[in-house]
């Protein structure tokens, strides 16, 4: 399929080791579960440009509709833009959208915008998911303190793969998410050449929480992308995701401590670079209820005032939830803002988190 069209650029391949992408690159590529992906090569204070571009991304998705199950445009985009397309007949294309001033220091708006085929429609109404995920309230807990409480237990972290422990790993994603045994070598290689650069160049982070036996009972890592922003800088963005953990060790705050302290690294690498601080972001699957280990660790679900912040149908998760088969999973978008980073994650805390964790880690 063809899929060059004006305005639209290909993303370019990448010369690394290739695993199971999260973000994926800038441009158009083709995605899992029938998904045709943007990702914004330019910022855009355009909105006949934005309006042109995804309506012709709409007319690809109906020329291969056998093919193309959902489209999805994200990128950056002016406060102008955001204000024209919610009035806009476009409006109902938006699925997540938000200021990021606070990281850009300028009017920039992040932005979903998605398609779905006929009958890829939500598993229960939108209105009852936004009911569910509006968890916005102050955590009692710090996340500082609920990584220490799991090494109080006798649980111990790392962030690299062994490469006796592929096997290990490759349960908690293979048939879940739909990583391949060579995705993970591929992982461990790029985590152990991250390790001899500079730590502001890194772009893939990892977390597992380890049983008193050195066992793998959970992991999590993270993507960075950087998105063009205004006057040649750029946003990165940096999604937190593959959060599992091996059902009897469901519901005791463990990967809510792996999540808080894969933020640490995020932050310990990328926190003081420049003064620009990263979006660290999750997809959170609505049906398993994802939300509540993304707000234990500080994250919270951007205003609702105008969009759902919710990705409807997006892709598949093996998640054991009692869902008819062939639905796919709906998202909800959650974000660390730089006040509760600053509440959180200030320098002294995320540096107690690698400190108590590199302590008590037998990797």
């Amino acid at each position: 399929m063809s899929i060059q069209e004006r305005g639209i650029s290909i993303a370019p391949q990448q010369e690394r080791q290739s695993i199971l992408s999260s973000t994926g690159d800038l441009g158009v590529s083709r995605r899992s579960d029938g998904r045709l992906y943007i990702n914004g090569t330019r910022f855009s204070s355009n909105h006949s440009e934005v309006e042109e571009n995804f309506r012709r991304v709409l007319a690809i998705k109906q020329r291969y509709e056998k093919k193309i199950g959902r489209v999805v445009f994200r990128g950056l985009v002016s406060e102008g833009v955001i204000a024209h397309l919610l009035t806009s007949d476009l409006k109902r294309h938006i699925e997540v959208a938000f200021p990021v001033g606070e990281f850009t220091r300028d009017d920039s708006w992040l932005i979903y915008m998605a398609n779905n085929r006929e009958g890829r429609n939500p598993i229960i109404p939108l209105e009852s998911m936004m009911l569910e995920t509006n968890v916005n309230g102050r955590e009692s807990t710090l996340p500082l303190e609920k990584v220490k409480s799991a090494i109080e237990r006798g649980f111990t972290f790392t962030d690299i793969i062994k490469d006796e422990e592929t096997d290990q790993v490759y349960a908690l994603w293979g048939e879940t998410f739909g990583w391949q045994k060579h995705q993970i070598v591929n992982l461990a290689g790029r985590l152990n050449e991250a390790r001899l650069q500079d730590t502001t160049n890194k772009d893939v982070w990892f977390s597992a929480v380890k049983d008193r036996g050195g066992r793998i009972v959970g992991l999590a890592m993270a993507e960075r992308l950087s998105i063009p922003g205004r006057d040649m800088t750029a946003l990165d963005i940096v999604e937190s995701t593959e959060w599992n953990v091996l059902k009897e060790f469901e519901g005791n705050g463990l990967m809510t401590a792996n999540v808080a302290r894969l933020n640490a690294q995020i932050l310990s690498d990328l926190g003081n670079d420049s003064g620009r601080l990263p979006l660290i972001f999750a997809e959170c699957n609505f049906q398993s209820h994802a939300e509540r280990v993304g707000r234990g660790a500080g994250l919270r679900v951007p205003e609702r005032t105008f969009v759902p912040q919710i990705l409807v149908q997006n892709v598949s998760i093996r998640d054991g939830q009692p869902i008819e088969d062939g639905k796919l999973r709906d998202f909800t978008f959650m974000y660390l803002s730089v006040d509760l980073m600053q509440r959180h994650y200030d320098p002294s805390q995320v540096e107690a988190m690698m400190q108590v964790t590199r302590a008590k880690s037998f990797a």
